[in-house]
């Protein structure tokens, strides 16, 4: 079922193809966990749950987390999603990462934390929210 669903996946845009996985959590817990794994899995593949960040996609985020996926989950550039989010002065997704606990002391491999990605690019509202955290 794993690859029919990433299969699926492929051909659905992501909104929708998580709201078909959650439909199927309906099947039981057996069936509810694969799902949630194939959440996760979706979520890490192509870094989506830190492209979702940076575009501010809320809903997407929410799913990846409801389905256990690591908040400071870092890319090979050290980058977690706060990092992507306060890049893009995405604040929506930067109060939601926190509230889920990332870490703004994560940094990436040149040494920057989100906050000072959001410095970077001059988002002060980004930066408001990721002062002192």
């Amino acid at each position: 079922m794993s690859g029919q669903i990433t299969t699926l996946g492929a051909f659905m845009s992501r909104k929708l193809f998580l709201s078909v996985l959650l439909t199927l959590g309906l099947m039981g817990m057996q069936g509810a966990q694969a799902s949630m794994d194939d959440i996760v899995q979706t979520c890490r593949s192509n870094d989506s749950f830190h492209k979702a960040a940076a575009k501010n996609d809320l809903a997407y985020l929410n799913v990846c987390l409801s389905a256990g996926f690591p908040v400071n989950t870092q890319e090979g550039n050290g980058w977690t999603a706060l990092h992507a989010a306060a890049k893009a002065g995405s604040t929506g997704a930067i109060q939601l990462l926190l509230r889920n606990n990332a870490d703004p002391s994560v940094r990436d491999v040149n040494g920057r934390t989100a906050y000072e990605q959001a410095e970077l690019m001059g988002h002060h509202d980004a930066m408001a929210l990721l002062k002192n955290k």
